[in-house]
């Protein structure tokens, strides 16, 4: 059985807090805090996302068969995609004090990818789980 590296574990969960958190300071209205949140965001996903690349190459190398590892590297691309630009965008209102439509748009498209991010590794892990540990559930 292969172990998760803790390192690119660590990066998804910095990714997914500081989105989580760029899109609590947008609602609070701390527009500038939630873009320097969003900078620092797009390391952890990038991170990730290379994590998550490394791992579909190494299951096409295999004979898996499984497309889960390309379903889960794309995903990881759109989050650092939508978080790249929704700070390009952020970057220049900053003078402005506001939000662009696009800006918000890609948080919420960010944090859209981080739920199916979420249901695909739980589903993923139900299915891994013996039978028996899934009848005690």
């Amino acid at each position: 059985m292969r172990r998760a590296n803790p390192a690119c574990m660590s990066a998804r969960v910095i990714g997914f807090s500081f989105v989580a958190l760029a899109g609590a300071c947008d609602l609070a209205g701390a527009n500038s805090a939630a873009f320097y949140l969003l900078l620092v965001a797009v390391s952890g996903i990038a991170v990730a996302a290379l994590g998550a690349s490394g791992d579909w190459l190494e299951a096409r190398s295999g004979a898996t068969g499984s497309r889960l590892p390309g379903i889960v590297a794309g995903l990881w691309c759109t989050a650092l995609t939508l978080a790249v630009l929704g700070s390009s965008v952020r970057s220049a209102a900053l003078e402005d004090h506001g939000v662009p439509a696009l800006g918000a748009a890609t948080l919420a498209g960010s944090l859209a990818v981080f739920a199916i991010l979420g249901a695909v590794s739980w589903r993923n892990r139900a299915a891994a789980r013996p039978s028996s540990a899934r009848s005690l559930g």
